[in-house]
């Protein structure tokens, strides 16, 4: 069957025998052939293998959790991607490197270490020599402190400057034949009910929880003129005592089970200040100075120096708070108002 385009402005053209051509062998070139050959492969060396390397950094993750409120907690040495392509040699010549460089830190913090015990060691035998030369010129104070009785704060402290081989400092070795030349004229602590006459040595302030509105307890540390030291609470009648002045009281005395000439009172009565220490002159047994009242001095003088400040506008005062007596009273002659346009008023709103 032929196939004839008619167009009104040129001839017919009969088209079949193009498309019934076939060129027989040895007309023209062959066609082409669909399989294409086979480029020629590249020689690989040894270590040339492209391999997969973590991220020393992130671990291969691509994040750190920790860092999450930064970019996402994306990891800035891989960029997220939690590692790269490489050759198995690159990553045999970073392994190799980071071994280099850990043996050289390990040596290094070695040497730092081994200086810093020769210098200890130093320090050491010349603290050393220093306190045996201390000891031998001060024996009366090595054998005085290991004769001391008790364990006050500062006995402890004596004892265990010199277990550490440190030689005692002025004001230690002042205290040290303090408490030698008492323990030489302390006498035994009685018991029972007995009248003590003394000085204050010692004064402190001690806040209880055994009470509702709680309470702040004076202990004071009184010498006997006989000899020997009691502990205890003081009454009110010399609450305001202070160290450096002379009481007397009847209390109930018990001995200390370390020490026989230390002992502590209860239950005192007929207390009295017989006389007071002359101001500045007390008796000082801290063996540092007494830095928190000279703080607050500073700052009383600094205040009494300062201008006064200017006038601002006037704040009225708030109004005291009532007792719990008058607040429960108050309370219960207005318990009838319990209507709901009344406004309750209870003992817990004061």
């Amino acid at each position: 069957m032929s196939t004839t385009l008619v167009s009104p402005s040129q001839p017919a053209f009969d088209f079949q025998p193009a498309l019934d051509f076939q060129p027989s062998v040895g007309e023209g070139p062959a066609p082409p052939s669909k399989a294409k050959a086979a480029a020629p492969t590249a020689v690989r060396k040894a270590g040339d293998e492209r391999v997969w390397a973590p991220c020393g950094k992130c671990g291969g993750k691509g994040h750190i959790d920790c860092y999450r409120r930064t970019e996402g907690g994306m990891c800035f040495a891989c960029v997220g991607s939690g590692g790269e392509w490489t050759t198995a040699k690159v990553v045999e010549r970073r392994a190799k490197a980071r071994d280099r460089y850990a043996a050289k830190t390990a040596r290094e913090q070695e040497a730092r270490r081994a200086a810093r015990l020769a210098a200890v060691e130093a320090e050491r035998a010349e603290a050393e020599k220093t306190f045996q030369a201390w000891a031998d010129e001060h024996a009366d104070l090595v054998d005085g402190v290991s004769k001391i009785k008790g364990q006050s704060t500062l006995v402890k402290e004596l004892r265990d400057r010199l277990e550490a081989h440190l030689p005692l400092t002025e004001n230690q070795a002042a205290a040290t034949l303090r408490l030698i030349a008492e323990m030489a004229t302390a006498t035994p602590v009685p018991e029972g009910r007995v009248t003590v006459t003394g000085t204050v040595v010692g004064r402190k302030l001690i806040e209880t929880f055994y009470t509702y509105t709680g309470e702040v307890h004076v202990k004071i540390t009184v010498r006997d003129d006989r000899g020997f030291k009691v502990y205890g609470t003081a009454s009110k009648d010399i609450r305001d005592v202070e160290r450096g002045d002379r009481v007397t009281f009847t209390a109930a005395l018990e001995p200390s089970r370390d020490d026989d000439t230390f002992g502590f009172f209860k239950r005192p009565t007929k207390a009295s200040i017989l006389e007071r220490a002359p101001k500045g002159e007390e008796e000082d047994l801290d063996l540092e100075p007494d830095v928190g009242s000279q703080a607050v001095g500073e700052v009383e003088a600094a205040v009494r120096a300062a201008p006064p400040a200017p006038a601002g506008p006037k704040v009225e005062a708030m109004a005291p708070r009532p007792p719990r007596d008058a607040s429960m009273a108050y309370a219960a002659s207005h318990q009838h108002d319990t209507g709901p346009g009344a406004v309750g008023l209870g003992v817990d709103r004061w």
